[in-house]
């Protein structure tokens, strides 16, 4: 799953359904969208959140302030 900007505006919430599944909740419109994910599945895509976060940290701090 590639992370971009829409969707993280978009992420509603992120909730331990139990021992074996993440379930995330985003929006689409005003229609809210459940999904669940394994273990590792969420483990996944919080990583590429970190990812794109420091990222864009990064490019944060390297942008020349007006």
């Amino acid at each position: 799953m590639a992370i971009t900007r829409s969707t993280l505006q978009t992420i509603a919430a992120v909730d331990v359904a139990d021992d074996l599944t993440v379930e995330l909740t985003v929006l689409r419109g005003r229609e809210r969208i459940m999904q669940q994910l394994t273990v590792p599945e969420a483990h996944q895509l919080a990583g590429e959140l970190a990812a794109a976060a420091h990222e864009a940290r990064r490019y944060q701090l390297e942008e020349p302030t007006a």
